[in-house]
């Protein structure tokens, strides 16, 4: 069987779910989506709104979420990889969190982005520390019965190419 999903940020140029997202929403034959949760990485009363549309949105069943795509900015940084090993502990807290917090919103696959651009020769040492920050993650993961997925990114990011 074929399914398609519309991911969330083609969808939303504002990263936000609006009321005129909603009426698009309803009026569409598409109900699956890929969310993006950028959204949940921001402290605002915009990105609060737009979880309480979204919730509303998912249990009408307006939408299924098919997939998710874990933040990658945001009020805090957001790369799994990074050489700070403070950080690298706070990063992979914050998605375990995100996720366990928002049980509702997940979906069985979550893309995540394995890195920001570290330069090449820096790549050994980025996939070493996305590797602790997976480990770190599976309880979250498991407690959602998540897959997860690295994004296949054509830039500098780690898991550019295959043997990455």
């Amino acid at each position: 069987m074929i399914t398609y999903a519309a991911a969330g940020d083609a969808m939303i140029a504002s990263g936000y779910f609006t009321p005129a997202l909603e009426n698009a929403l309803r009026k569409a034959k598409l109900r699956n989506i890929e969310l993006a949760c950028n959204q949940f990485s921001v402290a605002c009363e915009s990105a609060d709104a737009s979880l309480a549309l979204l919730r509303k949105l998912v249990k009408e069943k307006v939408i299924r979420i098919a997939r998710v795509h874990l933040p990658f900015y945001g009020d805090k940084p957001w790369d799994p990889s990074t050489l700070d090993e403070d950080l690298r502990k706070d990063t992979s807290r914050r998605f375990s969190q995100l996720i366990l917090d928002n049980l509702d919103l997940m979906a069985p696959e979550a893309t995540i982005h394995a890195s920001h651009e570290p330069p090449l020769e820096e790549h050994p040492q980025h996939i070493d520390q996305f590797c602790k920050t997976v480990e770190e993650m599976m309880p979250a993961l498991e407690a959602a019965n998540m897959s997860l997925n690295v994004e296949f990114l054509p830039r500098t990011c780690v898991g550019h190419n295959v043997e990455e």
